[in-house]
């Protein structure tokens, strides 16, 4: 058993928890192994009332490389500890590299989530085939390590001003600000999304390639066409355009100027959320944020 693969050992996880827990059709639930798998986790925190102070801790890469032997009759099974050196299991994405995949996941699907968890659960589930274990691992905060990093790619995203800064988008939803919007956008019209999706697993930050794409969608003509066709998807009329853009465009430049700093400081930031809010106390770009409706850019 001690060359079996990590893909085998999961198998071997799941025939025992296929096996312990049966669900009689009097429950009202599903008896599949996703259900079998919260019903474990229940367990196990309830265990954790009754013992509440737990001196050792296991991590998830020791429970991988012990060596795990399945009983005939499937309901138990041993684990030994490896003589050889365990394989650590510490790959997981980092939030930098998440930047980007989770703009483009706001904007593919704008207004369509109301609150964070349900958003980072269904961001998760179109990057599965990219995770890897490290990524499902409990930190010691108690939250997996995929929805912390993405809480910090939401951050870094917050703080560049492409997602709304308010309590209430802070802390229970995340809504893309007009910038965000645009960016996004511009992604997608370029055909630049399925290379970072690609890319997601790349350790590298993305803060550059953010900058570089604001910059090239700050140029006056390519940033008009750019508003001109999101005012047309959503179906918002302008009277006079010329005196619209007098008034965006120079905010817009504006905001270019804190992206193009190599480190931006906590009052680059907040001058940053306030060009955000003027720009989107304007009229049309208010009109703009409540109609935009996506087209449908990521299967299910």
């Amino acid at each position: 058993m001690t060359n079996i693969t990590i893909s085998e050992k999961l198998d071997i996880f799941e025939k025992l928890v296929n096996s312990s827990i049966i669900i009689d059709p009097s429950c009202g639930i599903e008896d599949d192994i996703c259900t079998k798998v919260q019903i474990i986790v229940k367990i196990a925190e309830a265990l954790k009332y009754k013992y509440p102070h737990f001196e050792k801790s296991v991590s998830l890469h020791e429970v991988v490389n012990f060596e795990a032997q399945l009983s005939k009759d499937s309901k138990t099974i041993s684990l030994k500890r490896l003589k050889k050196k365990p394989k650590i299991i510490s790959e997981h994405i980092s939030s930098a590299s998440l930047e980007l995949p989770l703009l483009c996941f706001l904007f593919a699907n704008y207004g369509k989530y109301d609150m964070i968890f349900t958003i980072i659960n269904n961001f998760l589930l179109y990057q599965r085939s990219s995770l890897s274990l490290g990524d499902f691992e409990t930190t010691k905060t108690g939250v997996t390590r995929f929805f912390t990093n993405t809480r910090f790619a939401a951050r870094a995203l917050r703080e560049g001003g492409l997602l709304k800064f308010t309590k209430k988008e802070a802390y229970k939803t995340w809504e893309l600000s007009v910038i965000g919007l645009i960016v996004g956008n511009y992604l997608f019209s370029e055909g630049s999304v399925q290379k970072i999706f690609e890319r997601i697993t790349d350790k590298k930050l993305f803060q550059a390639e953010i900058a570089i794409f604001l910059k090239k969608i700050t140029i006056e003509k390519k940033l008009k066409e750019t508003l001109l066709n999101l005012f047309e998807i959503s179906n918002v009329k302008i009277k006079n355009k010329d005196d619209v853009f007098k008034k965006i465009i120079p905010l817009f430049k504006q905001y270019s100027s804190f992206i193009d700093k190599a480190k931006l400081s906590k009052n680059d930031y907040r001058m940053i959320d306030s060009i955000r809010e003027n720009i989107e106390n304007q009229t049309v770009i208010k009109e703009l944020l409540e109609n935009y409706k996506p087209p449908n850019l990521i299967k299910e």
